[in-house]
């Protein structure tokens, strides 16, 4: 365990006196620290790392703090449980709806749980677990933002950056008030897809190619709708840092992200097959907008709370990402106002322009006509590319500024106005002190995730009536006799894996309690044999005929032909970039063997 059960079990809104305690020692510390070592520079990286974790304060709180903590310790307890039954890749839920189970796994972020997966080897409870996650995955956000800024910006610009991508509002959104875990580790992978993007654009190197990949990859498997954001907006930055160079340029800076997706394809491939199998449709087929006044101003707490009285969520741009805008068109309006005008400063701002207008509901037809993105369900998702957005135009606009006193006030008040408008949001509203175990996530689970939303109704087989899945709460047995007369045992169940001796003293009709989906196969005394789903009184249940005698069941989750052969191309391209980086690392090891990297800078 690690809550602290005195200072940090206070309500949410007397945590925030706590922050603006920990804001005002931390700027005392670091005065402290400039008076006794002047000459010493402050290495900012720290700082960022110990400006991360003030906001993280609250997770520290004894118990749980949001129904959606104790939903995606559930989630985490279930791929656990796959994990340990030896699927690599879990995709089956076996516990969701009393047991019956559907492939939430397959259309859910796995990133996550594995990090969960993770900190509960080392022993913490799944509830501990998620909130380690939503800590280490914020710090680690900021880390990899400022080493992609670093090699874009001077030092002053990279920490205005960094911090501009870590105290966006959506972040606090995403971690206390939507506890989206998902979208919450995908921030850590964002910055490096791009700055591997940036290395390539100036000088080809099969370890930015390789490490970049592997980026996007985890990115994918983060959340797949911030992923394909972040694709689109990664595209066409590609294309215009390579615009004027040769075709052989473009194709190596777009290596990045054509291998990545061939990495990642077990992953999403499945998911546009398969979304026809199960009720995704019925949740993605309107797209919700935030209006342009709560991307512009929250209206409680003066502006400066994300959340209602009643628990509803607005989702403002941030203060200091809308003066950065301003701030922005100025200079490229009075270019004089800059000692040198940065050239992506233009492409930031369009790109800043076009997310706000795909935010807004006046793009709606182009979410009802373009591919894929259709299926976001929130434009506010783009939210977490305008992070990136202003976080980037921030140092550009700071690093291209005039005069040391108008860098020095830009820095200032843009840090003021970023840290402390977010301030109220650093921690959730109440807190449930008891603690949940382990044992009792295993049991709830199984009947809320009938009940309401607690589950991932989305990947409820289609076949399955999604409007009488509230009826019996009951756990079920593993099978039923529907008729016929029969005795049996059950010889081994996993989540993936059913297998009984069944001794029919007459001809039996078998219900086994799992909803049916692609790649459930059943083998009678070793034969394959049919599988019935479609009964009018319990549709999606699988069911099977079994003549008298006594006889071995033997039903397995499998991979159908969409997941075997995008499983195939990761491997194989997952392989190939192992062995790159292998070659390469022996290459910097040896350095007679050292091949030089081939420059982009020509067309």
């Amino acid at each position: 365990m690690f809550e602290v059960n005195s200072l940090f079990s206070l309500p949410a809104y007397h945590m925030a006196v706590i922050n603006l305690l920990m804001i005002v020692a931390f700027i005392l510390g670091l005065t402290v620290y400039r008076f006794y070592f002047p000459q010493k520079k402050i290495n900012f990286l720290v700082l960022v790392i110990v400006l991360s974790f003030l906001p993280m304060v609250s997770h520290f709180r004894k118990g749980d703090y949001n129904s959606g903590l104790v939903q995606n310790a559930s989630f985490a307890s279930g791929f656990f449980s796959s994990l340990t039954d030896g699927n690599l890749v879990p995709r089956w839920a076996e516990r969701l709806d009393t047991h019956f189970g559907y492939p939430a796994f397959i259309f859910m972020y796995h990133t996550p749980f594995y990090m969960t997966s993770f900190m509960h080897i080392f022993g913490f409870n799944f509830v501990n677990s998620v909130k380690l996650v939503f800590i280490f995955s914020y710090v680690l956000s900021g880390i990899t933002f400022y080493l992609w800024a670093r090699k874009k910006f001077t030092s002053l610009g990279s920490l205005l950056s960094t911090i501009l991508y870590q105290f966006a509002p959506y972040r606090f959104i995403n971690i206390y008030f939507r506890l989206d875990i998902g979208e919450s580790v995908a921030f850590i992978f964002i910055p490096l897809v791009f700055m591997y993007i940036d290395q390539l654009s100036k000088r080809f190197s099969v370890k930015s190619m390789a490490l970049g990949a592997i980026s996007l990859w985890l990115l994918i498997i983060s959340h797949h709708a911030v992923a394909l954001a972040t694709v689109i907006l990664a595209c066409v930055y590609v294309l215009y840092l390579s615009w004027k160079k040769s075709l052989k340029v473009k194709v190596q800076n777009f290596s990045v992200i054509i291998i990545g997706l061939l990495l990642s394809s077990y992953y999403w491939f499945p998911i546009i097959v398969e979304s026809k199998y199960v009720h995704i449709r019925d949740f993605t087929q309107e797209i919700a907008f935030p209006t342009l006044q709560e991307l512009i101003f929250p209206p409680y707490r003066f502006g400066l709370l994300f959340q209602g009285h009643n628990g509803e969520i607005v989702l403002p741009i941030g203060y200091a990402g809308w003066m950065v805008f301003g701030i922005g068109l100025i200079v490229v309006i009075k270019k004089n106002l800059v000692q040198k005008y940065h050239p992506q400063t233009t492409y930031w701002l369009i790109a800043f322009t076009i997310t706000l207008f795909m935010l807004t509901k006046y793009s709606s037809f182009l979410w009802n006509v373009l591919p894929l993105i259709g299926k976001f369900q929130f434009s506010w998702r783009l939210l977490s590319i305008m992070a990136l957005i202003t976080a980037t135009l921030a140092g550009i606009i700071f690093d291209s500024t005039k005069s040391s006193k108008n860098k020095y006030l830009l820095l200032i008040s843009t840090l003021t106005i970023a840290v402390l408008s977010t301030i109220l949001n650093w921690g959730n509203r109440s807190s449930n002190p008891k603690i949940i175990s382990d044992a009792q996530l295993e049991q709830v689970l199984p009947i809320q995730s009938r009940i309401d939303y607690s589950g991932f109704p989305q990947a409820v087989p289609i076949w399955v009536n999604s409007e009488d899945r509230w009826g019996d709460l009951n756990v079920p047995t593993p099978i039923n006799i529907l008729s016929g007369k029969a005795d049996y045992s059950t010889i081994f169940r996993n989540s993936t894996l059913h297998e009984y001796n069944l001794n029919a003293q007459t001809p039996i009709l078998v219900q086994e309690n799992t909803y049916y989906y692609p790649g459930w196969k059943l083998w009678v005394d070793n034969n394959i044999s049919s599988i019935k789903y479609t009964d009018t009184t319990d549709p999606g249940v699988m069911e099977f005929d079994i003549n008298p005698g006594y006889h071995s069941i033997r039903l397995k989750f499998t991979n159908t032909p969409d997941r075997t052969i995008s499983l195939v191309i990761s491997i194989v391209t997952g392989t190939l970039v192992l062995i790159v980086l292998f070659k390469q690392s022996r290459n910097t090891l040896n350095p007679t063997k050292l091949k030089i990297g081939v420059s982009t800078n020509s067309t």
